[in-house]
C-alpha cells in the first residue's frame, strides 16, 4: 500500500509538472506572438526560445515553435550565432552517423543532432543532416519534417532543389516500407490463421484420435470375455461366451447330456441330462452366470432326479487369458424325497480360454 502511494504522489508530481510546462510554454508562445506583432523580434526570438524547450518534441506546438523560430530569425539583423554546445553535439552526431553500420546505430547520432537542434532550432546544416540521418534510420516522418525545416531557412536554390528531391525519395522509400509493412502484417495474419487452423485439425485429429482409441479400448473390453473357456485339461469346454448387439450370451457345449446306460447283475441303470446358463452378469472386469444341470438316473425303472446349480463369479486377468474367482454349487439330490437337499459348498475355480 506504501509503495502504490508512493508511486501515486510520483505520477501527481509529473502531472503537475507537465500542465506547468504546457502553461510556460502557453505563455512564452503568447508573448513571443505580441512582440512578433509588433516588431520586436529579437524580444518574440526569445520567448518562442523559452516555450520551444516547453514543449514535447515532434509534437504539433514543437513544429510550429521551429516554424516562428526561423521565420524571426530570418529577419534578425545580425543572425544569432550558432552556441558552441550546439555545435558540440552536432559535430558528435556526425561522428556518430558516419560510424553507425545499421539503422539502430544511428539512435545515439539521432539523439546528438536533436540536442543541438534545441539548443539552435534555426541551424539549417543542422536539419538538413539530421533529416538524412533520420532517412537511414528508417524514420520516415522525421525525415520529411527536418527536410521541411531545412526548406524553412531560405538555402540556394541547388541546396533547396536537392532539398526537395531528397523529400521525394523519402516519400518513395516510406510508401515502399509502408507497403513491405502491409505485406508482412498481411503474411503475419496469413500465418496466423494458418497456424489457427492447423492447431484447430490437429485438436480434432487428436480429437478423432482420442475418440476411436476410446471405441477401441470400449470394444476391446466389451469383447475381453468371449471366446471358449476351458476348466483345466478337458478336451471340451466348459462355457462359451458370445457377444450380440452389446448383449452377453454364456452357452455350454449342449444343451443336454448323452444318454448312458449300463445292466449289471442286480440292476439296469441308465442316465440322461440336461443343462443351461442363465443370470449372466457382467460388470467391468468381473463376469458371473449360473449353470444348471439336470440329471435323470433311471434304476430298474425307478426315476431318480438330481439338480445342481453351480454360481460363477469369475475377474478376468491383465492378459484376458484366464478367469478366476469362486464357484458355489447347491442343489439336491433325489429330488422329490425327504432326504434331497445337500447344502451349498463354495471353492476357488479358474477357467482358461485357449483360443
Amino acid at each position: 500500500m506504501k509503495n502504490n502511494l508512493i508511486r501515486g504522489l510520483f505520477l501527481s508530481l509529473i502531472a503537475v509538472s507537465s500542465y506547468t510546462s504546457l502553461v510556460q510554454a502557453q505563455d512564452e508562445e503568447g508573448a513571443g506572438r505580441s512582440a512578433e506583432q509588433a516588431g520586436r523580434l529579437s524580444e518574440a526570438f526569445n520567448h518562442y526560445l523559452a516555450a520551444l524547450r516547453n514543449v514535447s518534441a515532434g509534437s504539433e506546438a514543437d513544429q510550429r515553435l521551429r516554424e516562428k523560430i526561423i521565420a524571426v530569425v530570418e529577419g534578425l539583423k545580425p543572425a544569432p550565432g550558432i552556441p558552441e554546445e550546439a555545435r558540440r553535439h552536432f559535430i558528435k552526431g556526425d561522428t556518430l552517423a558516419r560510424d553507425a553500420h545499421s539503422p539502430a546505430e544511428m539512435t545515439p547520432a539521432i539523439e546528438e543532432y536533436k540536442q543541438a537542434l534545441l539548443l539552435a532550432p534555426w541551424w539549417a546544416s543542422a536539419y538538413h543532416d539530421l533529416g538524412f540521418v533520420d532517412e537511414a534510420a528508417g524514420l520516415f516522418d522525421n525525415a520529411r519534417r527536418d527536410l521541411q525545416l531545412f526548406l524553412l531557412t531560405k538555402p540556394t536554390d541547388a541546396e533547396a532543389r536537392a532539398a526537395q528531391d531528397e523529400i521525394y525519395k523519402v516519400e518513395a522509400k516510406q510508401q515502399v516500407a509502408a507497403k513491405r509493412a502491409a505485406d508482412e502484417a498481411a503474411k503475419a495474419q496469413r500465418q496466423a490463421a494458418e497456424a489457427a487452423l492447423r492447431a484447430q485439425q490437429q485438436a480434432a485429429d487428436a480429437a478423432l484420435r482420442a475418440q476411436q482409441k476410446a471405441a477401441a479400448d470400449a470394444e476391446r473390453l466389451a469383447n475381453m470375455f468371449v471366446g471358449r473357456w476351458y476348466d483345466g485339461n478337458d478336451s471340451e469346454y466348459l462355457v462359451q461366451v458370445t457377444r450380440t448387439s452389446g448383449t452377453y450370451y454364456v452357452n455350454p457345449p449342449s444343451s443336454s447330456f448323452t444318454p448312458h446306460n449300463e445292466n449289471y447283475s442286480h440292476a439296469r441303470v441308465s442316465t440322461a441330462g440336461t443343462h443351461y446358463v442363465s443370470d449372466v452378469r457382467v460388470d467391468g472386469q468381473r463376469i458371473g452366470f449360473t449353470m444348471h444341470t439336470e440329471i435323470q438316473t433311471s434304476i430298474n425303472d425307478r426315476q431318480l432326479t438330481e439338480r445342481l446349480e453351480d454360481r460363477y463369479d469369475l475377474i478376468i486377468s491383465e492378459d484376458g487369458r484366464k478367469l478366476s474367482g469362486t464357484k458355489m454349487i447347491r442343489g439336491c439330490v433325489f429330488c422329490g424325497t425327504k432326504a434331497e437337499t445337500n447344502p451349498s459348498s463354495s471353492f476357488q475355480v479358474e477357467i482358461y480360454r485357449r483360443d
